[in-house]
């Protein structure tokens, strides 16, 4: 059997691992700019902007999304929502439905940016959507504003004791019993699940 020229021999490639891809629906574009931040090499990350409405409302809205081809087929997905006005019947009716539906929900209380505080400080007392935008965050932030671009790079450093300051605000034991009471437990969060989820992929 006559031997395999040097170009001949077989080259063992470095085997690609497949890009995990997340479909995350927002309910504004504060949550779209700062998840737009993880498409990394092994990350695939698509996010619709729902463009506001009560909670049962945007999960109506992402089932829609989900059911057309160009939607279909993602490894996760994900709705992240706020308390806003909704009761407490409303928020554990979205939240059965959506696991359900294996939609991951992603529920912040008051609002989304309360995630962005807790890379900067420990809270837990109280606060509003207007206070966390208008007065806490402009002050970590300089110039913040709910539509400034790259705010998942400019916390990238601080992003531990942001999940440390989740986990101790909404101990992870307690999160199961959690969802029955989401509206009046302000604040809290579990944004740091699925950024987890995303920085192990």
């Amino acid at each position: 059997m006559s031997k395999k020229k040097p170009w001949q021999q077989s080259v063992r490639r470095p085997v690609q691992r497949r890009r995990e891809s997340f479909c995350i629906f927002t309910e504004g574009t504060t949550e779209q700019l700062y998840f737009d931040g993880f498409n990394l090499p092994t990350l695939r990350v698509t996010c619709i902007g729902l463009g506001g409405g009560n909670a049962e409302h945007l999960l109506n809205e992402a089932l829609g999304y989900m059911r057309l081809p160009k939607y279909s087929g993602y490894d996760h997905y994900c709705l992240v929502f706020d308390c806003d006005d909704n009761l407490q019947d409303e928020l554990l009716r979205v939240v059965g439905k959506s696991e359900k539906s294996r939609i991951r929900w992603c529920f912040s209380n008051p609002c989304f940016e309360l995630w962005y505080l807790l890379h900067f400080v420990y809270r837990d007392t109280p606060t509003t959507p207007t206070e966390l935008k208008e007065r806490l965050l402009p002050a970590k932030i300089p110039g913040y504003t709910e539509t400034t671009e790259g705010v998942c790079d400019l916390l990238g450093d601080k992003l531990d004791s942001a999940i440390r300051n989740a986990q101790q605000l909404l101990p992870p034991a307690e999160r199961m019993a959690w969802k029955n009471r989401l509206q009046d437990a302000n604040p809290s969060t579990n944004v740091d699940e699925l950024v987890i989820l995303l920085n192990q992929k």
